[in-house]
Formats: C-alpha cells, structure tokens, sequence
C-alpha cells in the first residue's frame, strides 16, 4: 500500500507522508488531527557528488517520492 510505503516512521532522515492522528502534542488526545507529507531540501536536477550536500546534519538523507505519482517530486521541488 502507497501509504504504508512512503510513512514517515519508515525513514531514519524525517522524511515522507505523517497520515492522521500519527503524532500526539496533547496527552489527554489520542493523536493529532493533521498530516503532512516532509521533505528536505533537494536539487530538482541533482548534481553527482556534489561536496556541498556531503553534510546535511540530522535531516540528511534521501526525501521519499511516490512511485505512482511521477509529476510529484518536480511539483514539490519547484513550489
């Protein structure tokens, strides 16, 4: 399933689709009413080995783009 697949609990970097009532701010509810799809910063034409992207801090690491999707990544990346 798409969902499952691209679950932002699945990537060590944050990255991917946070679905309903995944994340809890308030003890007393039983989870959030938001979600949200997180990504990180990226090139829309990367660069191989680019030296500057050697480092990115706790974030790094590879955004999660939907297979099924194949104008998503580019409509994110330019917005």
């Amino acid at each position: 399933m798409l969902v499952i697949q691209l679950d932002i609990r699945k990537s060590s970097g944050f990255k991917g689709y946070q679905p309903l009532l995944s994340s809890n701010n308030d003890p007393a509810n039983s989870g959030d009413m938001h979600e949200g799809y997180e990504v990180g910063w990226e090139e829309l034409d990367p660069k191989s080995k680019d030296p500057t992207r050697s480092d990115d801090g706790a974030m790094a690491g590879a955004n999660v783009w939907p297979n099924e999707l194949p104008d998503f990544r580019e409509a994110i990346l330019k917005y």
